[in-house]
């Protein structure tokens, strides 16, 4: 399925997709359900909508599963950021068994459980 905009006709495989051309070449932040003559602001209302009125389910979008949490992720890149940031825990703290994957965390870790050092 296709979304096609209404000012030039040019067909967009994501709905997110078309709301962005419609902002940024035709400055119109209003984008049109494909099925009706329903229009929104922001695609999650577009898909909604659909979802509701017209039983599509709205747009599929690509999912990546974490393997370790389950947690749905809406690309690789993510993932891969999901994966270093909550399941590569290489920081551990010297004074408890508190660990983290991001050394900013562990820095705000120690300074309020154990102090300035």
């Amino acid at each position: 399925m296709g979304f096609k905009c209404p000012d030039c006709d040019k067909i967009f495989s994501r709905l997110d997709n078309l709301h962005k051309h419609a902002r940024v070449v035709h400055n119109k932040p209003h984008i049109k359900c494909p099925h009706c003559e329903y229009s929104a602001t922001k695609s999650g209302q577009i898909m909604e909508h659909s979802a509701a009125e017209h039983n599509d389910g709205g747009v599929e979008r690509p999912s990546f599963e974490c393997d370790e949490c389950k947690s749905i992720l809406s690309s690789k890149k993510n993932l891969d950021i999901h994966r270093i940031r909550v399941h590569a825990k290489k920081h551990a703290c010297p004074d408890c068994d508190y660990r983290t994957g991001r050394p900013e965390r562990m820095r705000d870790h120690r300074k309020a459980r154990h102090g300035p050092h």
